[in-house]
Order: C-alpha cells, then sequence, then structure tokens
C-alpha cells in the first residue's frame, strides 16, 4: 500500500544520502520509520554516537607561541559521518577517524587528529598541539 511504499522510498533514500554525508536531517527522516522497519534501529542507535561530532571547527589557541601571536590558523578542519554497507565513517578533513578512540594517527608524529568532545578536537601538528572549537549555528 502508500504507507509501505513511502517507508520504503524513505529507506532507500536515507541509505543512499548517507553514503555521501550523515546529517540530522536524514537522521530525522529515519525516525519518521517504524522503530522495527528493518534495521532502522541499530542504523539510527551508531549514528546517534557520532552525529554530535559533525561539522565545521575553527582554531582556537596553541601551545605553539608563534601560532598564537599570529592569531592562529584561519584554515578551519571539517568533520564528517558516512554510513556505507553497515558501517559508519567518521572522518576529519578526509582522515579516517579510528572510533574505538576518536582518533586519527598519520603514522608519524607530523600531523594527528584527537576528537576531546563533541565541541572540541586538537591537532598535533610536527609536536604542536593546536586546539580547534565546533562553530555551533544558529
Amino acid at each position: 500500500d502508500a504507507e509501505e511504499r513511502y517507508q520504503e522510498s524513505l529507506y532507500q533514500y536515507a541509505l543512499t544520502a548517507m553514503q555521501n554525508e550523515v546529517t540530522q536531517e536524514i537522521l530525522d527522516s529515519l525516525n519518521e520509520l517504524p522503530k522495527n522497519y528493518k534495521d532502522v534501529s541499530n542504523i539510527t542507535k551508531t549514528l546517534k554516537k557520532y552525529i554530535a561530532y559533525v561539522g565545521e571547527y575553527k582554531w582556537y589557541s596553541s601551545n605553539d607561541k608563534e601560532v598564537n601571536d599570529q592569531g592562529g590558523f584561519e584554515d578551519h578542519i571539517f568533520v564528517k559521518l558516512v554510513y556505507d554497507n553497515g558501517s559508519a565513517i567518521l572522518s576529519v578533513d578526509g582522515n579516517t577517524i579510528d572510533l574505538r578512540n576518536l582518533s586519527y594517527k598519520s603514522g608519524t608524529n607530523s600531523n594527528s587528529y584527537d576528537l576531546r568532545n563533541n565541541s572540541t578536537l586538537t591537532r598535533t601538528l610536527n609536536g604542536k598541539v593546536h586546539t580547534y572549537k565546533k562553530i555551533i549555528k544558529d
């Protein structure tokens, strides 16, 4: 019937859209579906763990005096969440975050990211720690 077609259409739309980026609007769409519809409950449970980290972060402070004296970095950092084939993938500036410890390590000391909480992240660049705060839009 019409309700079943609507639910399947909404579900398929969300699955496709989440492969590019998970947004609060997509989560809201999934919440329109019955909790027992396919794997919606598991998907939303997983995504709710990470959606609060998503957004744009701007430089706030540093333990590098030279960077502080220059007013910090102008470039912002972007945290993105996608969901594909049953897996959530959180990334910072295109680097995949380890979901166990919410960090990215480049393998060298030259560049790493740590999500401290859902509004602060740190970037360690060449041994110096730079703190970024999430931009909250009204």
